[in-house]
């Protein structure tokens, strides 16, 4: 994907943000149809906006709870509240659990966010607080069902995703005979950052030598990569060498941009981001080898 293709759909999710309205992916996708965008890869990239902006500003809404947990008793929305403040309906609904007149521990906060209805085993309820109450169930329910990004299920999503494009790339690796240890094998003999598959004899991708390669069921733009290579990639490099990371989305692998400005290159980070030449599709992997 072009950069100017990329600022495009950000500021079409952005609208949606601002509003309040949850994206029709699927919709979005057919208005973009012109940039050949899955709707798969706009979720990806609405989900890593509001992750980035919750990174950034969330000391600010932390020392606006009291203010917020004012309103909310008075009566205020706390969709309301979400969209007035810009941050997604279950950060918003966690703080208020911490915050309001009903003690609630933050270990048991994370069980009603799974399960509203355990408000009433988690806490000790008063008389004068059972309205109260009532009303924080429902909210929760409704905070869940209004955030893609930091829901109990939004996140079993992701976890479901990243097995599911880690078992694909072993797929791929086998299909093209190419030997590997697997994550799981490299952390059994002693490794602790390891990526999803280091390989037992190094590859050629466009003149890249590849000593491992890493799944990401994400979008690949420039923030996450970078916060990628300090968090983890770095330390790919500095054991086993370059390597590479894949991003796969539904049916298909998307990328940020095939400029070379755009993403770092091997030379300077010892990564290799997703190339056109050979994980366009399914059938890329197959395609890998020293002539490649």
């Amino acid at each position: 994907m072009l950069r100017e293709s990329y600022v495009q759909v950000v500021a079409e999710l952005d609208a949606f943000k601002a509003s309040g309205r949850l994206p029709n992916f699927t919709q979005l996708a057919e208005n973009l149809r012109d940039l050949d965008i899955s709707s798969a890869t706009l979720a990806s990239i609405y989900r890593q906006t509001i992750q980035y902006y919750v990174t950034k500003n969330h000391h600010l809404l932390k020392r606006d709870m009291p203010k917020l947990c004012s309103r909310y008793l008075a009566g205020m929305d706390v969709l309301t509240i979400s969209v007035d403040t810009g941050f997604s309906a279950c950060i918003v609904m966690r703080r208020l659990l911490e915050e309001c007149p009903i003690r609630i521990q933050k270990q048991a906060i994370s069980e009603m966010l799974k399960e509203p209805s355990a408000i009433w085993e988690v806490a000790e309820i008063q008389e004068e607080h059972r309205g109260l109450a009532n009303r924080l169930e429902v909210d929760v329910a409704r905070c869940n069902a209004a955030d893609l990004v930091y829901s109990p299920d939004a996140a079993a999503h992701r976890h479901d995703a990243g097995l599911e494009y880690e078992d694909k790339l072993y797929k791929y690796l086998h299909e093209a005979g190419i030997s590997f240890w697997t994550e799981d094998s490299l952390r059994s003999q002693g490794s602790v950052k390891t990526p999803d598959a280091k390989l037992q004899v190094p590859i050629a991708v466009n003149g890249i030598v590849i000593h491992w390669i890493d799944s990401k069921a994400t979008f690949g733009d420039e923030i996450s990569y970078r916060q990628h290579l300090e968090e983890q990639f770095q330390k790919y490099i500095n054991r086993f060498g370059s390597g590479m990371t894949t991003h796969g989305l539904k049916n298909r692998w998307s990328w940020l941009c095939n400029e070379p400005h755009c993403l770092p290159v091997s030379e300077h980070s010892g990564v290799t981001g997703p190339s056109a030449a050979w994980l366009q599709c399914h059938q890329g992997v197959k395609r890998l080898n020293l002539k490649d």
